[in-house]
């Protein structure tokens, strides 16, 4: 699975299901992921207004910046996102506190 796969056909497919979305919009929050490598690029998944896709959103509460490998592996839970953040190998400006909470998005 590709990075822009995940951004423009899972995670929105997911906001269609009630019991999906109702746990990914419980937290109110703008996420955008800036990707480096295999697959670079700009997405984001918004939990205010139960969207995701390509681009840079205006008003992100939490950015991620990282690998698209890495990214992959984070959402197949292949890897962990503190042992990323601790290896140098996953970025994050704005809210921390959001970041921790990244599993709620993940697949």
């Amino acid at each position: 699975m590709s990075a822009s796969k995940i951004f423009n056909e899972t995670i929105p497919a997911r906001f269609n299901d009630p019991a999906d979305r109702e746990k990914m919009m419980a937290l109110g929050a703008v996420f955008q992921f800036n990707l480096t490598g295999d697959e670079p690029g700009a997405w984001f998944v918004d939990l205010k207004q139960g969207s995701a896709g390509a681009g840079e959103h205006e008003e992100a509460d939490c950015t991620i910046t990282m690998e698209s490998s890495d990214f992959l592996d984070l959402y197949n839970g292949e890897a962990q996102g503190a042992m990323l953040f601790m290896g140098g190998k996953l970025e994050i400006e704005g809210n921390m506190g959001l970041a921790l909470q990244l599993g709620e998005i993940m697949g």
